[in-house]
């Protein structure tokens, strides 16, 4: 795969902040996105970002108002049109179980991991995140998106 190097990925909270109106991050996630979708900055998204977004916005125990399914899917399709698409390379599952191995993450952050690796994969070194444990992955930069106003 080709190394994209200047390009960040989006995790899955800044996605989550961006499109929910009632969450204290929206502002600055929003902003973040909106400049993202017109290419004022190089980010991109990975499929499990995508699903996971799915999986929060249409759940009623994350959720105030879920979305609908049908909803969901079409802000998934939006944002894949619109985003790079980063995909997982073919050294991912050995990468994630390195470094697994490395951090000691168990239970639902090995799905951090993942990314991390998926990341490592296309030479990514940046994710906006609200979610600290990227920041103790070794060679990845956690970047917090600052307030609008």
């Amino acid at each position: 795969m080709a190394p994209q190097a200047e390009l960040a990925l989006l995790d899955t909270n800044i996605l989550v902040y961006a499109m929910n109106k009632d969450a204290a991050q929206h502002g600055a996630c929003r902003a973040l996105l909106d400049r993202a979708l017109v290419q004022e900055i190089p980010v991109g998204v990975a499929p499990q970002v995508l699903f996971e977004y799915f999986a929060v916005v249409t759940s009623a125990k994350q959720m105030t108002i879920p979305l609908s399914t049908a909803d969901a899917a079409n802000d998934v399709e939006y944002l894949r049109r619109a985003l790079p698409v980063i995909h997982p390379g073919p050294g991912v599952i050995a990468r994630t179980l390195d470094l697994l191995r490395v951090l000691g993450h168990s239970g639902r952050h090995v799905f951090d991991i993942v990314l991390a690796a998926t990341m490592m994969e296309n030479g990514i070194k940046a994710i906006y995140t609200y979610d600290d444990r990227f920041a103790k992955v070794p060679g990845i930069v956690a970047l917090t998106p600052h307030p609008v106003g």
